[in-house]
């Protein structure tokens, strides 16, 4: 099954009725699909799992980590179109940010470049309403090797937290991978 396949049963799936924040997403996002190493005999066929990755922009991470009913929609309309034939299963659907993600505002002045993750963490902590976190971001230079990512200058201790959690909900990515944080000489 391609993405696309995928996005407009999804999309089906969710009808006219659903959330509008869920019909958004999937339209917007770049969707991935990947064999989940997991297998099983199904009632007529052999079943293989899917994990499915939703690549969005830094406002939809926010907004779908405190939107429970938004992600329950999803995870039914992806979970539905993809055992649409009996030979797969959805097990994880990933929400992660992607700088491809099909953002409207793409189109504008503004939008986020491929590798601008100091931008991408002032867009994701306005979105969960952290507007002081964000205005420190906009002063904080990123730099990402690896595994690690540097944070200078080092923000105060109050706002440590939330720039950790900005950083590692929009690095983690569908492999899930861990990002380890450091601020000046400090590795968190």
């Amino acid at each position: 099954m391609t993405p696309e396949e995928l996005r407009r049963g999804a999309l089906a799936t969710l009808g006219p009725h659903a959330d509008p924040r869920a019909r958004q997403t999937l339209e917007r996002a770049e969707l991935v699909v990947i064999e989940a190493g997991t297998s099983w005999e199904g009632a007529r066929a052999r079943v293989t799992g899917m994990r499915v990755g939703l690549g969005v922009t830094p406002e939809d991470l926010a907004a779908l980590e405190g939107a429970h009913a938004v992600k329950d929609a999803l995870v039914a309309a992806v979970a539905a179109a993809i055992a649409v034939d009996g030979v797969l299963a959805l097990t994880d659907l990933v929400p992660y940010w992607s700088p491809a993600a099909r953002a409207e505002a793409a189109l504008y002045r503004g939008a986020l470049g491929p590798d601008d993750l100091g931008a991408a963490v002032v867009h994701y902590l306005r979105a969960k309403g952290e507007h002081e976190a964000s205005e420190l971001a906009k002063a904080t230079r990123f730099t990402v090797a690896g595994d690690e990512v540097t944070a200078l200058p080092s923000p105060p201790p109050i706002h440590v937290a939330k720039l950790d959690a900005a950083v590692r909900a929009l690095l983690s990515g569908l492999t899930q991978k861990k990002v380890r944080l450091r601020h000046g000489g400090k590795r968190r």
